[in-house]
């Protein structure tokens, strides 16, 4: 063994010492349990159900059980997504070190007794044999047993001859590498202790680990190349050296400064000083009176649960840490009345719901740095002719993929339950029967379907089809290569290909969203998971190891009284000549007597925490330079032996009340709940009776993590002082943040969809298996059969009843139980707190009032669709209602425009500007006449074709024609005899007041309104056209009884979501960035009309004593309301008059408009800012004037001479060109005539034509601002 080569890589050991006290009397059972599989084909659950336990007691159970935790690199799988196709067996996990030699040394606590020969064993992780191995195991297909050892005292080892199989991922299992019970012998070691260890002493542990082939080792050069291979980087890398650098810094691991170049790693790790005593019960974090030592949070989220611990906190502090752990702070600023508590729910709200994909749409935007000016108006028009094509084939793309991935759900579904179900009855035998038919390609159904929508989809050999007529590819490379290739095989509509300096992007559509489960947050002594680690990790060569050991001042020690070594230990040593072994044995000698002096009478109880190199024994550290003054290098993972205790997983059963959003139907159906403009609130009626719902969740250290990420993101952006950055730190690490777990209850919302999860089988069997993909959740008839009603809403109130914390090794932590369940009170988010009643309001609605005083348990859990969805608040061509202005449109067409048209006050006249959806100036509205003859009157501005009031009221279709919507507004204000509270001056008057209100709050984040608008008159508002929708990602979930699993769904149903509106509540009036002053809607009282009428504004800005009914406030009645719709991909867009609502805004072009479901986040849809920038340009404010004395000054021969001009006086400091405007006299060509104003200044000059008394506009052309963009 002369000079070996290896690279240490620490791993960490832990250690449970299994007292017969432990085992034998603990107060709560070990929950330990172990897979049983079965052949591929039955898809059943390997895993028991939750609380079914293997016991562990009695002498068998009696010894240490060993369990090392593998370094991160090995336990991430690799996915190649430049292949066409997700490979059937998933991800790639790299092979896991298949040999482990375990070392134990024992010395008795009496010093007279002998020192017995040390344990050795070899674990062989990847030995399978159906009748002698140790752990169920799934291999190839076929159920077998996995692991097992050899006692090194009594048996040699003989290597093998096989091919290295083993990887993290184990049988399919997430947890077999973490949890003991699924990887006995293969990554854990049961110690019966045996003949040699039958009194009490202190037992300290050696664990290496290795490859038995070199060729599956990570540092190996075939690892190597595959690993950099994968990650994009071989070529990248000229040498060996370099290659391995960049391996060792893709492994995560860390190498000695100046190290060679090895191809071996030894993975070792160590267990010092435990403490055994056969009677004892050793010392841990688990507690032992979980109700006084835990608190119980409840929430939507991990913050949301989080916010619960702050019970007593002041309003306002809690708002600031909220807003902090949602990354929100600077938000608050927007708020305007509420001191940022919506725009806080908002931010937390959006958190309570996963992103589904939709898809892809593209945009043509100028490469950064172009100056090119923009297209001329024939190419613009080629280039959206372009735009459009691409966008809808993409569209079709995206839509036959969600219907394939609906198809192949419904399909998984039949599959599963025809392979497993119980013994049939009747009614699962009629099942059977057609699921076999739609099981079939050859026979007209679901598999047939299937095929052909997946042929249209990718086409018959996976490279035609929908995808093929659109750009695409696996990764950025790829997907570049095949826009290049599209724009030159598709030119414009002009023969040219697209401008060179005209970029094609791809960019994801909003995504759909899917309602989360409820979380639990566990906090106190005991609640901690170890940390995720932020660095590499720190390796070793041989010339590092520990060679002796010294407290301060003392002469360093090299142990020689060493227990002997197992009898057959060389045969396992002679194998590894490329390892350290004998430096590597003086290494844990040395740590032994390290873990002795530091703690010497080796009791369990009190002993100190912490790596040995930071303990201190009567205040003196310990010291590793060997005799001749060399130092080693302490390794990772060296801590003085305690009992572990870190909670893995989450037990859970709650007693479940659903709570249905609507029963029956027609004219006897009932609303259950009412939405309040944020969320739905339960009005206590039609509870169901409760059924308990168990799970098992696997516990994360989330909330802690979180927190100090948001520290660190705060730390970056706005902490330049070093101190308060690491006060921060310090705050964000400590012990509160830190001991806090939390999980989702999984499988709460499957259940009361009637649906579980499926364990991702992959189906390997039957005719339809190519065309299957495993789902993460299945319909599951057997609850459908329990809960006897199918909502595809979520909407329950839940009662705790037990939660039990398992660490690695089954030992148990009941949080809450059968006797502690009403006597603890969990913390719960307002969120999930029950409404209160209305006819006491201090008293919550609760489903089962049976036990008085109880309220506190429940958990509500408000209405949410089971399946993805979003809402949509989507901009339309303001002369097409079935058109939606897609992101990134350019203004190519007027009439493609969203804005209706621009209403500008102007307050020194108590007037209204209109402008065109062009920005050109239309009319201005004013009250005219005496106090007992007022009106509505109407002036033309500058240009306007529309020169009397006649001529928009008394052939309105004409301007209506003309102007959309605008037309509609204009008509209902310039009514000739208003003959309700509504109409006329008073509703003008209230319309002004209604903008003054709003303009006084809106102040959108990115303002570009130019400041000669404040001056002369006040900010443009833009009339826009809107429409509202909830998309669903595919039909109505249906339910999942064994009638309809074969059917799916369909129109005639009964599915309430085919029957449900969902009000929907435009605008926030508490936020400064919400652009909303008001909108008009559809007449509630004509069903499926999108006709807008304009006597009603609903606004959130109302004044408070307006004169008339023309303002109304944004309420319950004023909420739009929409069914939740899906389109088929072969159908139109989900714009049917039936499923979507329709508003005409009065809003700031600026500034985004909020719109709030309460079932989905709250989505904020702004302009696209071309249709703003364009015609703001194009507006320019016109002030009525007169009568002036004015001269026209003719012009001169000089060259840029501009002609005749008006003699006014004007002010310097306006950037821009003022003109006069007025009406021409009868006789001259054209209604208007327009002159420049003359340069003037204050000094003396004759007239050269007497002045005339004029009355008109003056109008200001502002400079235009060049913008730079990217």
């Amino acid at each position: 063994m002369s000079d070996p080569q290896a690279l240490l890589v620490p791993v960490e050991v832990a250690a449970m010492a299994a007292t017969d006290k432990l085992t034998n009397a603990s107060a709560d059972p070990f929950y330990r349990w172990v897979p049983k599989f079965y052949k591929r084909e039955r898809p059943a659950n390997p895993e028991p159900e939750p609380f079914v336990t293997t016991p562990l007691t009695g002498e068998q159970a009696r010894g240490v059980y060993l369990h090392w935790r593998l370094p991160d690199a090995l336990l991430r799988g690799r996915l190649d997504l430049a292949s066409d196709r997700i490979p059937a067996t998933g991800p790639a996990f790299p092979t896991i070190p298949n040999r482990w030699l375990v070392l134990r040394h024992f010395r008795p606590a009496d010093p007279a007794a002998p020192l017995p020969p040390a344990g050795g064993w070899l674990v062989h992780s990847d030995y399978l044999d159906a009748s002698h191995g140790t752990v169920p195991y799934l291999h190839e297909g076929r159920a077998t047993k996995l692991g097992t050892s050899i006692d090194l005292a009594g048996t040699a080892w003989t290597e093998p001859v096989n091919a290295p199989f083993l990887t993290a991922a184990g049988p399919g299992l997430p947890d077999f590498p973490v949890f003991q019970s699924y990887n006995a012998d293969v990554l854990s070691f049961h110690d019966p202790l045996g003949e040699h260890v039958t009194a009490d002493g202190t037992i300290s542990y050696l664990v290496a680990g290795w490859h038995s082939a070199a060729d599956q080792d990570p540092l190996s050069a075939e690892q190597i190349r595959e690993l950099l291979e994968f990650r994009g980087e071989y070529g990248h890398h000229g040498t060996d050296r370099a290659r391995f650098e960049a391996a060792l810094a893709a492994l995560g691991w860390q190498r000695p400064a100046g190290s060679p170049l090895v191809h071996r790693s030894l993975y070792v790790g160590t267990v010092l000083g435990l403490a055994w005593r056969v009677d004892g019960l050793p010392d841990s974090d688990l507690p032992t009176d979980p109700k006084g030592a835990l608190t119980v949070a409840v929430g939507n989220s991990a913050a949301d649960a989080r916010s619960a611990l702050r019970e007593g906190a002041a309003a306002e502090d809690r708002l600031l840490l909220e807003a902090f752990d949602h990354g929100v702070l600077d938000e608050l600023d927007d708020a305007l009345t509420d001191h940022g508590r919506d725009i806080m729910n908002d931010a937390a709200h959006r958190t309570w719901f996963a992103p589904s994909p939709a898809g892809f749409t593209w945009q043509i935007v100028d490469r950064p740095g172009s100056q090119s000016p923009p297209p001329p108006p024939t190419e613009a028009t080629a280039e959206l002719a372009w735009l459009t094509s691409l966008n809808a084939r993409q569209q079709s793309f995206d839509d036959g993929i969600r219907k394939l991935a609906g198809l192949r759900e419904r399909l998984y579904d039949l599959w599963w339950w025809t392979y497993n179900r119980k013994k049939p009855t009747e009614e699962i035998k009629t099942f059977l029967a057609e699921a076999a038919v739609q099981l079939d390609p050859a026979q007209d159904g679901l598999a047939k379907e299937t095929e052909a929508q997946q042929e249209r989809c990718y086409g018959i050999d996976g490279k035609g089809g929908l995808r093929a007529a659109i750009p695409w590819g696996n990764t950025p490379a790829e997907l570049q290569a095949r826009i290049d290739a599209y724009r030159r095989d598709n030119k414009l509509s002009t023969g040219k290909p697209l401008a060179a300096h005209r970029e094609v992007k791809r960019v994801p559509v909003a995504p759909y969203q899917r309602p989360t489960d409820p979380v639990v947050l566990i906090s106190g002594k005991g609640a901690r998971m170890a940390a995720p680690r932020s660095g590499p990790l720190p390796c070793h060569l041989a010339g590092q190891l520990l060679k002796a050991v010294a407290l301060e001042g003392s002469t360093p020690v090299t142990p020689t009284k060493v227990p002997a070594a197992p009898a057959h230990l060389s045969s396992v040593t002679a194998l590894l000549t490329w390892a350290p072994v004998t430096a590597l044995l003086t290494h844990f000698a040395v740590l032994e007597e390290a873990a002795r002096l530091i703690w010497p009478t080796g009791s369990p109880d009190h002993r100190p925490r912490g790596p040995l190199r930071l303990l201190k024994h009567d205040g003196k550290a310990l010291t590793i330079t060997d005799h001749d003054g060399t130092a080693g290098v302490w390794p990772e993972f060296t801590d003085l032996w305690r009992q572990p205790w870190q909670p893995l997983y989450l037990l859970w059963a709650v007693h479940c009340y659903p709570l249905p959003y609507r029963t029956g139907s027609g004219s006897g159906a009932a609303t259950h709940w009412t939405f309040d403009g944020r969320v739905h609130r339960w009005n206590g009626t039609s509870p169901r009776p409760y059924q308990t719902v168990k799970g098992r969740s696997r516990l994360s250290a989330l909330p802690g993590f979180a927190v100090r990420a948001r520290a660190e993101e705060y730390i970056g952006r706005y902490v330049t002082d070093s101190a308060l950055a690491q006060r921060i730190r310090d705050q964000a690490g400590s012990d509160h943040n830190r001991d806090q777990i939390s999980q989702s209850l999984d499988g709460l919302n499957a259940w009361l969809a009637q649906r579980k999860p499926s364990h991702h089988f992959d189906p390997l069997s039957g005719t339809s298996g190519p065309l299957l993909t495993t789902e993460p959740v299945i319909a599951n008839p057997e609850t459908a059969a329990t809960l006897h009603h199918f909502d595809p809403v979520r909407s329950a109130q839940v009662v705790i009843e037990e939660l039990t914390l398992v660490d690695q090794f089954g030992r148990v932590c009941k949080a809450v139980n059968e006797t502690t369940a009403a006597q603890i009170r969990p913390r719960r988010a307002t969120s999930v707190q029950p409404d209160p009643d209305p006819a006491d309001p201090s008293r919550p609605l609760v489903a089962d009032r049976a036990v008085a005083g109880w309220e506190y348990r429940y958990v509500q859990l408000p209405p949410r669709l089971h399946q993805p969805a979003r809402t949509c608040l989507e901009w339309l061509r303001h002369t097409d209602d079935n058109q939606p202005v897609p992101v990134g449109a350019q203004p190519v067409d007027p009439g493609h425009s969203p804005v209706c048209g621009w209403l500008v006050p102007n307050p020194r006249e108590q007037s209204l500007l209109v402008y065109g959806a062009d920005g050109a100036g239309l009319g201005e509205l004013h009250v005219a006449g005496p106090a007992t003859a007022e009106r509505v009157d109407w002036l033309p501005l500058p240009g306007s074709p529309w020169l009397t009031r006649d001529r928009i009221t008394a052939d309105p279709d004409v301007f209506t024609l003309a102007h959309p919507h605008l037309g509609g507004l204009l008509r209902w204000l310039l009514k000739p005899q208003p003959k309700t509270p509504a109409e006329g001056p008073p509703a003008f008057r209230d319309l002004l007041a209604v903008i003054d209100l709003a303009l006084h709050t809106i102040a959108p984040p990115d303002q570009h309104t130019g400041p000669h608008w404040t001056l002369l008159a006040g900010r443009p508002l833009a009339l826009v056209r809107a429409r509202v929708r909830i998309d669903l990602a595919a039909p109505p979930l249906y339910d999942a009884t064994w009638k309809r699993l074969p059917l799916g769904p369909r129109d005639d149903d009964g599915n309430v979501l085919r029957a449900a509106r969902w009000p929907v509540r435009l605008g926030d009036a508490h936020r400064a960035g919400d652009g909303l002053v008001g909108y008009f809607t559809t007449d509630p009282a004509k069903a499926n009309s999108r006709a807008t009428p304009y006597h009603r504004l609903f606004t959130g800005h109302r004044p408070p004593h307006p004169e008339s009914s023309f303002p109304l406030p944004i309420d319950a009645a004023a909420d739009l309301r929409v069914l939740a719709a899906h389109a088929d991909d072969s159908a139109a867009p989900p714009a049917a008059d039936a499923a979507a609502a329709w508003a005409t805004l009065l809003i700031d072009p600026w500034a985004s408009v909020h719109a709030h479901s309460g079932i989905l986040p709250a989505v904020a849809t702004r302009l696209p800012e071309p249709f703003v920038r364009g015609p703001m340009a194009t507006l320019s404010p016109a002030l009525r004037t007169g009568p002036v004395l004015a001269g026209v000054l003719p012009g001169t021969p000089v060259p840029g001479d501009r002609g005749p001009s008006v003699a006014l006086p004007t002010s310097a400091a306006w950037q821009g060109s003022w003109s006069w405007a007025e009406r021409t006299p009868a006789g001259v060509p054209g209604p208007w005539s327009s002159l420049p104003l003359a340069d003037t200044n204050s000094g003396a000059h004759p007239p050269s034509a007497a002045p005339v008394a004029r009355t008109g506009f003056l109008t200001l052309t502002p400079e235009q601002q060049r913008r730079n963009t990217t």
